[in-house]
């Protein structure tokens, strides 16, 4: 097979530590699939055909739940990230989402929020700190 001589690099890359006992070391997860940004290069670019025909969907709370105890009964202690490719500022719960991850995964290592910053203030911003956030990325493009 022509592939075969990338083989070793992908075990390689496996062997560096992105999987912990047969499990990813960072999950993301998107609570809501809008974004509020004209990003060009972005497919949620709210211009976008796709994005315009698209109906705004807010992961069901028992979902969250669920990822949240599976994290927990792996004892998950990588990464943890609030945003796909989509605006996590736009739903309202993220806060108390934030929190009950920060309860009941408390090993995550890095729990971050990424975001285009519209819609970020310096209350909310404290209170995304105070739920158990230590890493919040802001890009405005």
């Amino acid at each position: 097979m022509k592939y075969e001589k990338y083989q070793h690099l992908l075990a390689k890359t496996l062997n560096k530590g992105i999987f912990q006992h047969d499990f990813p070391y960072e999950v993301r997860i998107e609570t809501v699939n809008a974004c509020n940004s004209t990003c060009s290069f972005c497919p949620m670019n709210i211009y976008s055909v796709e994005t315009k025909n698209r109906k705004v969907v807010r992961m069901d709370e028992n979902l969250y739940d669920k990822i949240i105890k599976e994290l927990h009964d792996e004892d998950f202690s990588g990464d943890l990230k609030f945003y796909t490719e989509n605006e996590p500022l736009l739903d309202r719960r993220l806060t108390d989402f934030v929190k009950n991850a920060k309860k009941h995964v408390p090993k995550a290592k890095r729990m971050q929020v990424d975001t285009n910053g519209l819609l970020l203030t310096e209350e909310l911003g404290a209170n995304l700190i105070e739920a158990g956030i230590n890493h919040l990325h802001i890009n405005d493009y």
